[in-house]
């Protein structure tokens, strides 16, 4: 009898137990653990480059730099695709760049940067051009878009970037 009651104890503490032990994981996962977005901050869009020829044509090229820092709050390691920086003039997509698919560690910050060469023609061909040349400020503005997983537990993330002026 003695045997019976104590295997049933034993049992029941192993049963109360392992009930705590999914129940703490199950908040740990929820609180502390679950994936979350990584923090997006888009720097300004500085101008990096600037080459005016005047033979055998006039020509100016425009090269434009722009910073993607991503802070990855995560407990796993964050995971992009290839994707793409776009620059804007007053609305019209005027450069496009290539930026790299890459990986940031878990609970680390990374700057992410991209150099895009602006087509003058559509900045030079848009009907505000004249007038801020002669205010002294050529405004752009950049957008990107980034997807990528929370790796080892690989779920699906979409990040999108707000517009910077």
């Amino acid at each position: 009898m003695a045997n019976k009651r104590a295997l049933k104890t034993c049992c029941v503490a192993t049963t109360l137990l392992l009930f705590l032990l999914i129940l703490t994981a199950i908040i740990l996962y929820f609180t502390l653990l679950k994936p979350k977005q990584p923090r997006i901050v888009a720097t300004a869009v500085d101008v990096t480059n600037v080459e005016l020829r005047t033979s055998p044509a006039i020509a100016l090229n425009l090269t434009l730099g722009a910073d993607i820092v991503v802070n990855n709050r995560n407990y796993a390691g964050f995971s992009y695709d290839d994707t793409t920086t776009l620059i804007f003039y007053h609305g019209v997509s005027v450069g496009v760049a290539p930026v790299a698919a890459g990986t940031i560690g878990a609970r680390a910050t990374e700057k992410i940067s991209s150099s895009v060469d602006v087509d003058v023609a559509k900045v030079v061909e848009n009907r505000n051009f004249l007038f801020d040349i002669l205010t002294g400020s050529l405004n752009f503005t950049s957008s990107s878009a980034i997807e990528g997983k929370v790796v080892p537990e690989l779920r699906y993330q979409q990040i999108m970037l707000c517009d910077t002026a």
